[in-house]
């Protein structure tokens, strides 16, 4: 039950006391109700505007006429106030035009709502009340009951006794104001004993609010006016519909800050964390600033001084800038030019005219490199008049280059060839016969093991997995069925690895042939060795000649011999510097220990796509992962076992790789920061580093008008030797030298007291300076790039096209760990004014749809800015969702996919799971709602959440295009054993809290899994590949190991559900906060790393479902708690929503 027109109070010029009262206490009541409010909301004349609802209040025996177009009242007695307010608060719908958004659905019977569990409550407010924040959440506007929505209106009203028309007209608009932000408003406001209280009186001055002890004070002429301008600086989300240049190409805001976040930035500057503190307090040491002083600060400073000519360029360097203190090179002999060596001194030496050579091996090189070599040895087996049978097959893969390579010629002569079995022998350590198994449906990320020597990381499927997707290669060489090849286990007890039978249609063996692949044997970790053994591929020589053999030797891969040195040599020399860094022990607490870990690899490898869907065969993105994942591993276990520390931020392990025919060379280089905080040095020495937030406090204590424009007065509490600092910092705002200023808020001085002595007060150049004008852009000519990966630098010129689309709204939410900014894009309502989102939460659901979170998981950036593309161009999907608060964050992950894009140049199809996590090499999820975290970009969804409170969160993630492999680690990541090939072009998990007081969520997530794999019917591209990905997943992975590689449908979707007990430490807020968000739904897509029309086609499955959801969540029932509780003296109003919402698939049985 809302308001739908905008109510308009219109007032005597001259009224009584009783009508001035009548109007402050109708406008509370009016804020509890409005979706939108349009300040003033009271003057002496009516509303001129088609869509206002006038309200006439005149002087007269009290009654209440209501017409189509207005109400009008009449007031006599100031005793008839309170009255006449009870009757409008116990039927307010029979006063004002409404519409409701709460369903009259029924509830299903013994339906649960989660919001009558509320398992934790959120801390008091601490903040002290200035003029800055008394109208926002904290100790005058408190949640009691722990659903983050304000719910205690601890604060009241006073009005002189003197007031006029302008005085009343100013305490309306507040307690209009105050009735917005809360669920529950208690009546009269005027004159009640509250924590709080305001207080108006007309003055013959120019206005002015001041903040004394529990009270704020409005004084003035012209109060109303003035009242207006303030809310402006208080209230937040009040850039209103215009298109405007919001966003600059750095990303960052350019708009007005409500005066709580400025004063928050401006506790950043004076504490030496945001730049235009660290300038200011530079500036301070004006005597010292010689070129000995160096200025280690924010990584945007140095673009900043650049601009601005503060400093010397050569004084200032970001604090996160990397410095080298260890390094290696190494140069390797190429695997050719040993197995050369090798054929030269202990083959070819032997062989003598007339004789008959076999050769058979394996190196890990692509095809053209080995079939230059075969061609070689024949020719130099021929000069010496003898004849040779060589077969040189890769030995990363060993099995499917065998068969593709060699095998397949021999079956394409077959004229009567019907179908084909390939056995393989199943890859178990000595004496164990078992496949043992665990569940593999997410990820177990965990360094915790059991010290056993004789474990094998690698899978009993092993050697099937590295055939992985020879069926796919047969079938198109011999113009096959793909089902008329088969996969078996060997029984048999020849030592072999693979067997191939070659069959008639009757059944009769045609062709018949093994292989013995090679493997060699190490620890998973050289430095401990306890925890168990992988077994990477390996090269080989083995020759026979004339029937007798001649030498079967290894022959390390170029890989294997880069393995040997990052666990010999390169991961023991990057702990001994840091157990010297850190006094012999890693602590969580001083994470991360280094910047980076670049490992710079030239190899020549074999590498290349394979024409079936998006399949790959190389050992250099194999490598990649392995380098990545084997290096957090160790640093995870070195902290366990060294202290029993998590480890989990240890810094960027970034392996560059690069395919390159030749000998090998590595370039190793550890980089820490400059500083991990900024600092400001002398010869080195420091001589000013961040204060602790604790010693500086602030607050708004007056805002006065002035002939000049707004004059605020601030009251600071820090040490005295701030007190330079603030004279420069005056200095930088009076020459519009500060990334962020007071810009068009109409304030023209700022003056202050620190540590209650005066300050000399800043001066700004243009109070208010004019908005450039932006030309609107129709949401048809807002261009996205559907075939391309986005990189940081096209998505900030993406934001830029967006916030010029009427009815999107970008807003800064964070900036990461190196200072790239994320944005939320808000679908705005087609409505003006104040948008209160207490009201706006309360009358219906909100869903947050998050992208890029993973960063190597490209598509859902194209599918965020596609999404807010159609919702602000498509009229009938806005219509329908209109009574939704939609918020989409494209670009979580910057730093990762900042990563992800320079290491994409060289490399576009591989999985790149260096970018998966930020800079620091941390699963950000892991940060949400930590406020003091350094892993930045976390901040996005944890502000993005605070701030809308989403009963639904989705969750556009991804997966490889293809297989995942690690031969250094078992073939098979550790973390993601589960993962090692795509099970579908996209599948879905449900993260729920495994607890009866909140069955009430399951079914909307059962609404949502039905919606979900409804969408993936409506594009028959999708169907097929989803049905294909179906069958390989189970001919290799599901049907030999259904637990380690589940696939549980609902419909034709592979779906899983993640049950977890109530915990206020959980990454998904549906089990963190499930009286809150009911619904944590991630969905994958196998775009590691997608390009072309397969990426559109990623982009798309993931769109598809998303409207799917946001239509499926339009059409819920939204039921609330309304009540008017009067007591002796007025009454209380509660406007409550219960949680979850109820879906129209919520009385029959999903999944």
């Amino acid at each position: 039950m809302n308001l739908y027109r905008h109510p308009h109070i219109c007032i005597p010029s001259k009224p009584t006391k009783a009508v001035g009262q009548l109007a402050v206490e109708l406008a509370g009541l009016i804020g509890f109700h409005s979706l939108a409010l349009d300040f003033p909301l009271v003057s002496t004349r009516p509303s001129a505007i088609d869509d206002d609802f006038n309200v006439i209040i005149q002087q007269g025996t009290r009654k209440a006429e209501r017409k189509p177009e207005c109400l009008s009242l009449w007031i006599e007695r100031e005793s008839d106030v309170e009255e006449m307010i009870e009757d409008i608060a116990s039927d307010f719908g029979a006063f004002f035009p409404i519409v409701s958004r709460s369903s009259a659905a029924p509830v299903p019977e013994s339906f649960v709502f989660a919001s009558q569990s509320i398992l934790s409550k959120p801390a008091p407010a601490s903040d002290p009340i200035g003029v800055e924040n008394f109208l926002l959440p904290g100790p005058w506007l408190r949640d009691e009951d722990g659903d983050f929505l304000p719910d205690l209106l601890d604060i009241s009203l006073e009005i002189s006794p003197a007031a006029d028309a302008d005085t009343y007209a100013a305490a309306a608009d507040i307690a209009a104001a105050l009735g917005a932000q809360t669920t529950t408003y208690r009546y009269p406001i005027i004159g009640t004993d509250r924590q709080g209280c305001v207080r108006f009186s007309p003055a013959p001055h120019l206005p002015q609010v001041n903040c004394v002890g529990s009270t704020i004070i409005f004084e003035g002429k012209k109060l109303s006016a003035f009242t207006v301008s303030l809310l402006k600086l208080l209230l937040p989300d009040q850039d209103g519909l215009t298109p405007s240049r919001l966003i600059d190409k750095d990303g960052r805001a350019r708009t007005t800050l409500p005066l709580q976040k400025w004063l928050k930035h401006l506790h950043g500057d004076l504490t030496l964390r945001n730049t235009d503190g660290q300038f200011a307090w530079a500036l301070s040491h004006q005597a010292d600033l010689d070129r000995s002083v160096i200025c280690q600060f924010n990584p945007d400073a140095q673009a900043w001084n650049t601009r601005n000519h503060l400093l010397e360029p050569a004084q200032v360097q970001s604090h996160k800038d990397d410095q080298t203190v260890w390094q290696l090179k190494r140069a390797f002999p190429w695997e050719v030019d040993r197995f050369r060596k090798l054929f030269s001194q202990k083959v070819l030496k032997r062989v003598k005219p007339g004789d008959h050579l076999e050769l058979h091996a394996a190196l890990s090189e692509s095809q053209a490199v080995r079939q230059q070599l075969a061609e070689e040895l024949r020719q130099q087996v021929a000069s010496r008049g003898a004849t040779a049978d060589i077969r040189i097959i890769s030995a990363y893969k060993q099995g499917y280059s065998w068969l593709d390579e060699y095998v397949a010629p021999k079956l394409q002569a077959l004229a009567d060839l019907d179908h084909l079995i390939i056995l393989y022998k199943p890859y178990l350590p000595p004496g164990k016969t078992e496949f043992l198994e665990e569940d593999g449906a997410t990820p177990k990320i965990t360094s915790e093991r059991v010290d056993d020597p004789d474990h094998w990381f690698d899978l009993p499927i092993r050697p099937l997995q590295e055939l992985y997707p020879i069926d796919d290669t047969l079938a198109r060489s011999l113009k096959m069925v793909r089902d008329r090849i088969s996969f078996e286990t060997y029984q048999g007890s020849d030592d072999l690895t693979y067997q191939i039978h070659g069959l008639a249609s009757d059944g009769s063996c045609l062709f018949s042939e093994s292989l013995k692949a090679v493997w060699s044997e190490r620890p998973y970790l050289d430095r401990y060795a306890d925890i168990g053994k992988v077994h990477p591929a390996t090269g080989y020589l083995n020759a026979s000649l004339n029937g007798s053999n001649l030498l079967s030797e290894r022959v390390p891969t170029d890989l294997e011999l880069v393995w040997d040195v990052y666990q010999a040599e390169v991961l023991p020399a990057v702990t001994d510097y840091l157990l010297k860094q850190n006094k012999g022990r890693l602590l969580a607490a001083n994470q991360p220990f280094f910047s980076k870990l670049e490992l710079r690899l030239d190899v020549s490898e074999p590498d290349f796509d394979l024409p079936s869907r998006t399949d790959r065969v190389s050992s250099l993105d194999a490598m990649h992962e392995d380098l990545y994942f084997v290096g957090l591993d160790y640093f995870r276990t070195l902290g366990l076992r060294l202290a029993n520390e998590k480890i989990t931020s240890p810094g960027l392990v970034l392996p560059i790789l690069r395919n390159r025919v030749g000998k090998p060379k590595l370039t190793v280089k550890l980089t820490i920061p400059k500083s991990k905080t900024p600092l400001i040095l002398r010869s080195g020495k420091i001589i000013q580093k961040p204060l602790d937030p604790g010693q500086v406090s602030l607050s708004i204590s007056q805002i006065q008008k002035t002939e000049q424009g707004l004059k605020l007065s601030l009251s600071i509490k820090a040490p005295e030797k701030l007190k330079p600092v603030l004279k420069q910092y005056g200095k930088l705002i009076e020459s519009s030298r500060l990334t962020n200023s007071l810009a068009e808020t109409g304030i023209s001085e700022i003056a202050g007291t620190l540590n209650s002595k005066a300050f000399r007060g800043w001066r700004l150049p243009d109070p208010q300076p004019k908005r450039r004008k932006v030309r609107a852009l129709l949401p048809e000519d807002f261009h996205i790039p559907q075939t391309e990966v986005v990189g940081y630098a096209q998505y900030l010129r993406l934001i830029q096209q967006v916030q010029r689309v009427p009815g999107l709204r970008v807003v800064p939410v964070a900036e990461s760990y190196q200072g790239r900014v994320i944005h939320a894009i808000e679908i705005r309502p087609q409505t003006r004014g104040w948008l209160p989102r207490v009201k706006w939460i309360t009358a219906q659901p909100s869903i947050y749809i998050n992208a890029r979170h993973h960063a190597n998981e490209v598509s859902s950036t194209i599918t965020s800015f596609n999404l807010a593309k159609t919702l602000a161009g498509d009229q009938s999907l806005r219509e329908q969702t209109k009574n939704l608060n939609i918020v989409l964050v494209p670009f979580e992950n910057a730093d990762g996919a900042a990563i992800h894009y320079e290491l994409m140049r060289d490399n576009p199809r591989w999985k790149l799971h260096v970018a998966r996590y930020n800079a620091l090499g941390t699963e950000i999820a892991q940060e949400y709602f930590k406020d003091d975290t350094i892993q930045t970009e976390a901040l996005a969804f944890t502000r993005v959440w605070r701030k809308w409170l989403p009963d639904v969160i989705v969750d556009d993630h991804g997966v490889p295009t293809h297989e995942w492999d690690q031969p250094f680690s078992g073939y098979t990541s550790p973390w993601f054993k589960g993962f090692w090939l795509p099970r579908a072009l996209l599948y879905s998990y449900f993260f729920h809290i495994k607890d009866e007081r909140f069955e009430g969520n399951l079914l909307l997530n059962k609404a949502v899994e039905h919606v979900v794999a409804q969408s993936l019917k409506t594009d028959e591209r999708i169907i097929a590949l989803n049905k294909d990905w179906r069958n390989r997943f189970y001919t290799f992975a599901n049907k030999w190991l259904p637990s380690l590689f589940p696939a549980n449908y609902y419909e034709d979707m592979i779906s899983y559900w993640i049950p977890s007990p109530y915990s206020m430490a959980h990454n998904y807020a549906a089990v963190r906060y499930p009286w809150v968000t009911s619904v944590s739904f991630v969905s994958e897509v196998s775009d590691e790393t997608a390009q072309g029309d397969y990426l559109a086609l990623c982009a798309l499955a993931h769109y598809n479902h998303d409207i799917a959801i946001l239509k499926m969540l339009s059409e819920t029932a939204v039921i609330t708690d309304r009540t008017n509780q009067t007591e002796t003296h007025g009454g209380q109003l509660v406007w409550k929503r219960k949680r979850p919402v109820i879906c129209k698939h919520a009385g029959k049985e999903q999944g």
